[in-house]
C-alpha cells in the first residue's frame, strides 16, 4: 500500500479534514506531533524539552558536529492537537481551554486566540525568538470541534500526525516523531534521529535506507515512592519482554510506546497512516511500520525520552492504567514464563528452516511443516493447528515458494506481534 500525499488525503483523511482546514500547510523537515488531553500541568514543560533539544541540533549542526551523512533538518513544526470529547469533564475542557490560550501565545506559534472563540484563526506568523522553529495548536475540544464519542487517543494522535505529514509534504527526506504532551526529550533528540535517517554511500551514491525506527526510554520518577516503584517494575517488564522476544528471533521486539515511534513522512503515507483505536492505537502502529520494513530499514534511534508516571484510567491498557492497576494491586506486573520464550524461539527457528528447503523444493506442504514441529513442540504445533496455518501456509508459499527471505518474512507477518501474545496465552493457559 503506498499513498502520494493527495491519495492519502483523500483516502485516509476525510475524518481529520474537518479539524484542519482552517489551517495553512506549513512546510517543514521534521514535525513533533502531540495529543494533549488535559495536559495544562505537563504540555509546558514538553515544548521546552522539545525547544531545547532543537536549540542542540542547530549548535551540532553549525559547528559540523555531525556526520557528513546525517539527515538536515533546517526546520522544525511542532503539531499540538489539543483534544477531548463532548462528555468531557467541564474542568478537563477548561484545562483545555486554558492550555490552547498558552500555545497561541507563544513566541513561535502560528494561529492564534480568537478571543470570541476557539475556532483556529490565522494571523501573521510571529517567529522573533527562532524563525525556525513553529508551532500549530489544532482546536479538537471547543463545542463542535470535539472528537467523535467513539473515538479517543488513536484519533487525537492520526489527526495531529496527518497534518504533519501535509506539512513535510510526504517527502522521504522529511521526519514524523510521535511523542505525548507529557514525555520530555533529552537534548540530543533531533541529533540522533538525524543521524539514524541519514544516507548510506551504495554503489557511489548517497541512499537513505532507515524508514522508522523508535528511540529508547525512561520514565520520568513517579510522585510518590508508590508511583515510583510501580513504574520501575513496569518499565523492566517492557523492556525484559521485548529483550526475551529479540533473542527468541522475533522481529517484533520493538516496545509499542507512543512517543518513541519515528519515520519518515513518505513511509508513515505509504503504511496507511496512523489508525483510530481507542487504546493501542502505538502498537497497531508500529506493527505496520514493522511489517513494511525492508531489511535494515528499521532504527534503533540512540537517545532517549521520558515519559511521565501517572495514574490513569483513560484507556483499557497502557502506562498509567498499569500503574494504577499495580498500586491497588488488581493486576500486578507479570511477565511470561522463560518457556514460553524457548518454545517461540524454537518454532521460528523452525520456521526459518522450513522456509529454506520449501524455496529449494516446491513438493513441500504444509503437512510436512506441522509434521516437523510436532516432534520439536507439541504446544506450538497445536497453536499452529488451532489457526488453521495448513490453509495459511499453502496461501504463503504460493505467493512466495521462489524467495526463502520473502517466504520467511511472510510467515513473520502472519505470526504478527499480536499473534504472538496469543501464543503466549495459549501456552500458558
Amino acid at each position: 500500500m503506498t499513498f502520494g500525499v493527495e491519495t492519502y488525503r483523500k483516502k485516509r483523511m476525510a475524518a481529520v479534514e474537518p479539524y484542519i482546514a482552517a489551517l495553512p500547510v506549513k512546510n517543514c523537515d521534521i514535525a513533533v506531533c502531540i495529543p494533549a488531553l488535559d495536559e495544562l500541568e505537563y504540555l509546558p514543560a514538553t515544548i521546552d524539552s522539545i525547544v531545547n533539544a532543537w536549540n542542540f541540533y542547530g549548535l551540532c549542526k553549525n559547528a559540523g558536529q555531525n556526520t557528513r551523512t546525517a539527515r538536515i533538518f533546517n526546520s522544525l513544526l511542532i503539531v499540538v492537537n489539543v483534544n477531548n470529547r463532548q462528555n468531557a469533564g467541564e474542568q478537563v475542557k477548561i484545562n483545555n481551554r486554558l492550555l490552547f490560550e498558552k500555545l497561541c501565545n507563544l513566541p513561535f506559534a502560528e494561529n492564534t486566540q480568537n478571543s470570541q472563540n476557539t475556532k483556529n484563526t490565522i494571523e501573521q506568523p510571529r517567529n522573533p525568538l527562532n524563525d525556525s522553529i513553529r508551532l500549530v495548536s489544532i482546536n479538537s475540544f471547543s463545542p463542535g470541534n470535539e472528537l467523535p464519542e467513539k473515538d479517543g487517543a488513536g484519533f487525537a494522535r492520526k489527526i495531529a500526525l496527518d497534518y504533519g505529514f501535509l506539512c513535510c509534504n510526504g517527502r522521504s527526506d522529511a521526519i514524523l516523531c510521535c511523542l505525548d504532551a507529557d514525555t520530555l526529550i533529552d537534548s540530543d533528540y533531533f541529533t540522533a534521529i538525524a543521524q539514524s535517517f541519514g544516507d548510506i554511500v551504495k554503489n557511489g551514491r548517497a541512499v537513505q535506507k532507515v524508514k522508522a525506527g523508535v528511540t529508547g526510554f525512561h520514565h520520568q520518577a513517579g510522585q510518590t515512592a508508590q508511583q515510583n516503584a510501580a513504574i520501575i517494575s513496569y518499565e523492566e517488564y517492557l523492556k525484559s519482554h521485548s529483550r526475551s522476544l529479540k533473542n527468541s528471533g522475533s522481529p517484533w521486539w520493538p516496545v509499542a510506546l507512543g512517543p518513541t515511534i519515528v519515520c519518515t513522512a513518505r513511509f508513515y503515507g505509504a503504511c496507511g497512516g496512523m489508525n483510530r483505536h481507542i487504546a493501542g492505537e502505538d502498537f497497531y502502529f508500529l506493527q505496520a511500520l514493522l511489517k513494511s520494513c525492508g531489511e535494515g530499514e528499521f532504527a534503533e534511534i540512540p537517545c532517549t525520552v521520558h515519559p511521565a508516571a501517572r495514574l490513569s484510567n483513560r484507556v483499557a491498557f497502557g502506562t498509567g492504567t498499569a500503574i494504577q492497576a499495580q498500586i491497588e494491586q488488581t493486576k500486578p506486573v507479570q511477565g511470561f514464563l522463560p518457556s514460553s520464550f524457548e518454545e517461540l524461539k524454537t518454532l521460528l527457528s523452525f520456521a526459518e528452516n522450513f522456509c529454506t528447503a520449501a524455496s529449494q523444493n516446491s513438493c513441500i506442504q504444509a503437512d510436512g511443516f506441522l509434521t516437523g514441529l510436532q516432534s520439536l513442540s507439541p504446544k506450538s504445533c497445536a497453536f499452529l493447528q488451532q489457526e488453521n496455518f495448513a490453509k495459511i501456509w499453502q496461501k504463503l508459499f504460493d505467493q512466495n515458494r521462489k524467495n526463502k527471505k520473502a517466504l520467511m518474512w511472510a510467515f513473520y507477518c502472519w505470526f504478527d506481534g499480536l499473534k504472538t501474545i496469543r501464543f503466549f496465552h495459549f501456552l500458558e493457559r
